[in-house]
């Protein structure tokens, strides 16, 4: 019999997951933008900031969207399979090149990182740091990073650990430098340097830290029959090893650790960390400041992520039709 303890562990858990769930990911808006990687909520000194994590994005060749879930091999580093991707991948071999291209390109999940960031403003005219409306600097934010764009940041911060600093205390951690150019797919590029002044961060602010593992478990609430029916209709059948029980798509993983990073074994070329020279921000200039000319919202390419799932567009199954479905499998 659970005690009273192990409930209220319980129900604190389901309201870090309540909260997480949902959360949109921050988007770098055209020009420079400093932040902090905060450090991790449970264990700031030794926990690693980040976790793995990917979705599959089940939708048509017309981007008509039926189902967002994660993906289990990617989030336990390949401990446990995902029967989402062993199907979308059976359904893939068969296909034509067209869907093979949809499924690869648009569908199947890919590996991404999460963290906890404090975006300390954007630098605006005159060199002035400008608080971005979207992302109070008090306020975390969500960053989803690319595997690539995660391992340039890795160089920075390894670069400052040899040198005997911790790049996510609080009070003296590595400020980045994030530049975004383009707001097409085909034409954005980041690129990330270290800014040599120090930001502190109040620690009031990791008080409204997310709870990075009950945000990837939320990716896995969208229903099994959902899943079944968005496979269904993008491939024209259920096809390949969706798994024995509906439920094996919807349940997060076991186990909360998330694998680490692998870094790769031919070291990259460290990113520079010479910043611009036309950005002195100075104490007096640093004051964080609201101006409406930065209030307005860059358009840009969103990624599947910040897209909801087109439940209009959706055909509900029945219990029978959803039964009916499984017993093929």
């Amino acid at each position: 019999m659970s005690s009273l303890r192990d409930k209220m562990a319980a129900k604190k858990d389901a309201i870090a997951a309540s909260k997480a769930g949902g959360v949109k990911t921050y988007k770098f808006k055209v020009g420079k933008t400093l932040i902090r990687i905060l450090p991790d909520r449970l264990d700031p000194v030794n926990g690693e900031p980040w976790r793995d994590y990917g979705q599959h994005f089940i939708k048509d060749e017309n981007d008509n969207l039926f189902a967002v879930i994660g993906d289990k091999s990617l989030v336990t580093g390949g401990a446990e399979t995902c029967p989402v991707r062993e199907a979308l991948l059976a359904a893939a071999k068969g296909a034509p090149q067209e869907l093979r291209d949809h499924i690869f390109k648009k569908v199947i999940a890919k590996l991404n990182h999460i963290s906890n960031v404090a975006v300390l403003g954007r630098v605006g005219k005159d060199n002035k740091l400008v608080q971005d409306p979207d992302a109070p600097s008090d306020t975390p934010v969500l960053v989803s990073w690319s595997p690539n764009q995660l391992s340039e940041l890795i160089d920075i911060f390894t670069m400052y650990m040899d040198n005997g600093e911790e790049p996510f205390d609080l009070a003296g951690g590595v400020t980045i430098m994030v530049t975004r150019e383009g707001t097409g797919q085909n034409d954005t590029k980041y690129t990330y340097n270290a800014y040599p002044r120090k930001f502190p961060v109040k620690p009031e602010v990791m008080e409204k830290a997310y709870d990075l593992d009950a945000w990837i478990a939320a990716t896995f609430k969208e229903g099994a029959a959902r899943a079944l029916e968005g496979i269904a209709k993008i491939t024209g059948s259920i096809a390949g090893p969706v798994g024995a029980a509906a439920a094996a798509l919807t349940a997060p993983p076991s186990g909360a650790a998330n694998a680490s990073l692998a870094k790769p074994a031919e070291k990259p070329a460290l990113v520079s960390t010479v910043v611009d020279d036309e950005i002195d921000l100075g104490v007096d200039e640093a004051v964080l400041v609201e101006e409406a000319e930065y209030a307005e919202v860059v358009v840009e390419a969103e990624t599947p992520a910040a897209t909801a799932p087109a439940a209009a567009e959706t055909v509900t199954l029945s219990e029978s039709d959803v039964e009916a479905l499984l017993s093929d499998l």
